[in-house]
């Protein structure tokens, strides 16, 4: 399979600003594609936008900072994206949290955000 068959894609990145996401981030950005990289960090995800900018100046590239736990937000940005770029060909849902705690410290609310952003945000 030839890797051409990324080029001028639109990819959809969740959680883009770091780890694995920011490695896929960097490998479509090198084989042609064009991106969409959400986080939730702003800080950090214009930092990795400026740093693939610059090590690849073909690539089209847009980013927001959301919050993905909360759903109207996720689909707010999702409108947003598909009304200014139209089909999005790739997604790869990579956004998550990892808290720590013990069961005794584990409340009903840190339990939704980590189910909100984990699960809920990939629907």
């Amino acid at each position: 399979m030839s890797l051409e068959i990324f080029k001028n894609k639109q990819v959809l990145i969740t959680g883009a600003s770091r780890g694995i996401g920011a490695a896929l981030a960097a490998a479509f950005a090198k084989l042609g594609a064009d991106l969409f990289l959400l986080a939730f960090n702003e800080e950090r995800l214009q930092a990795k936008v400026s740093e693939l900018a610059a090590l690849y100046p073909a690539c089209k590239i847009s980013s927001r900072a959301v919050d993905l736990s909360k759903p109207e937000k996720a689909e707010q940005t999702l409108r947003e994206i598909q009304s200014t770029a139209g089909a999005i060909n790739i997604v790869v849902n990579n956004a998550g949290i990892y808290r720590t705690a013990s069961v005794a410290g584990h409340d009903l609310k840190l339990w939704q955000e980590t189910m909100d952003t984990n699960l809920t945000s990939a629907l």
